[in-house]
């Protein structure tokens, strides 16, 4: 075939017309099998060699020194990929006005081990720090946080793994977030941690989550899986809010928002999934536009536990296979909004006419007590319960307040 190319003289076309239009046929059929084996080869010769999902890499670092020089020298954002298992002595920092992104060579995440009774990673205030493809933990008896983010520190997980970290007496055992800080969560997992409050990510600041898995987290208390408390004011990042509910939501303080991911397998004594709560004088919310809350389990709130001053909006997604031993398989709503002391309305939870509730359970299943007839229809669109559930103040799927029990 070679030479029957070469024998092709491109330059004449006098020469191209005597070869004829079957000739000329077989030629261009010959040139596309070229084409199409030497692409085989291009790619086969690929094949075992593993890309950065953030591009090449800055620095290739293979212990604690190389690492934490790196980070100190940077003057623009750094990418920096781990060759090996990195042990720490102390906390790895990520200073002020820092933007690192740490991934790994190879087709393995390396990890990043915690040394005991420290956070793994602490992003400072004003620090950028991006998860791309390491482990975080902290291995054997060694307890630790997986990472911290200070106020107006932002950490962002694209993928990888915080897992194995321990704070039994302390806040997000996987990931805290203070006051002012930033979490954007869209890949990755944050599997087998555990936290008194938040076993998987305690959220005193803002959280996004848009992808990833949350997932066989244990909280001690409350929040297996997330646990958002709003002690102060924070900036709000509830957008996407639908303006039916009748709700100014750029009042909030705090917010949760959900658009993908799943949150499954947690388990905490109030919400199994996630629990929302604030202090006095702060107003937060819970925004679910998708994603998948399932599988998860609590003594209340197997899926969510609302408390406080909290809202939750539900307006997509699916809220199934949760397990409340007592009240709330998929939603408990405990709390209420006071004025001076004296409840003047539940308003705490509103769902959306695309919202799927499944396979939701609870200790006992109750109808809905004609006295929140009116407050039902103007707060609950949706219409797909638990079997056999038509209504969702059912205690399986929503525990709202006592109703009256159905006996089987």
């Amino acid at each position: 075939m070679n030479s029957v190319l070469l024998s092709l003289n491109f330059n004449s076309k006098a020469n191209l017309q005597k070869l004829g239009r079957k000739r000329v046929l077989l030629l261009l059929i010959s040139l596309f099998c070229v084409l199409v084996l030497s692409s085989f080869f291009i790619i086969s010769a690929f094949d075992g060699i593993s890309f950065f999902a953030t591009g090449k890499p800055d620095e290739i670092v293979s212990n604690e020194t190389e690492l934490k020089d790196a980070i100190f020298a940077a003057t623009e954002p750094i990418v920096i990929a781990f060759d090996s298992d990195i042990v720490l002595t102390d906390s790895l920092v990520i200073p002020p006005d820092r933007d690192v992104t740490l991934t790994s060579v190879g087709d393995e995440f390396w990890a990043l081990i915690g040394v005991n009774g420290q956070d793994t990673i602490s992003v400072g205030v004003f620090g950028v720090l991006r998860l791309d493809g390491i482990v975080v933990t902290h291995v054997g008896a060694d307890g630790g946080r997986g990472v911290s983010v200070a106020d107006g520190g932002v950490l962002f997980m694209l993928n990888g793994v915080i897992s194995g970290n321990i704070v039994d007496y302390s806040l997000g055992g996987g990931v805290l977030v203070h006051s002012g800080g930033s979490f954007m969560m869209s890949g990755g997992e944050i599997i087998d941690n555990v936290g008194y409050d938040g076993g998987g990510v305690c959220s005193d600041g803002s959280f996004v989550m848009s992808g990833g898995v949350i997932a066989n987290n244990v909280a001690r208390n409350g929040g297996g899986g997330v646990w958002c408390w709003w002690s102060s004011d924070v900036v709000s990042n509830a957008t996407g809010v639908p303006v039916e509910y009748g709700f100014d939501f750029d009042r909030f303080d705090g917010s949760f928002v959900m658009s993908g991911g799943v949150i499954a397998n947690n388990s905490a004594i109030l919400g199994g999934g996630v629990l929302v709560a604030s202090s006095i004088g702060c107003l937060d919310v819970f925004v679910m536009s998708g994603g998948v809350i399932a599988n998860n389990t609590a003594s209340n709130g197997g899926g969510v536990f609302v408390s406080g001053a909290g809202v939750f909006v539900v307006d997509g997604g699916e809220i199934s296979g949760n397990t409340a031993l007592y009240y709330g398989g998929g939603v408990c709503v405990s709390g209420c909004l006071f004025d001076n002391g004296t409840i003047v309305g539940f308003e705490s939870l509103f769902v959306g006419k695309g919202v799927v509730f499944l396979n939701n359970s609870a200790g006992e299943a109750y109808s809905r007590d004609s006295l929140h007839d009116e407050v039902y229809v103007v707060q609950i669109k949706c219409t797909v319960w638990s079997v056999p559930f038509t209504q969702g103040y059912n205690n399986y799927d929503i525990s709202y307040t006592r109703g009256t029990p159905l006996v089987d």
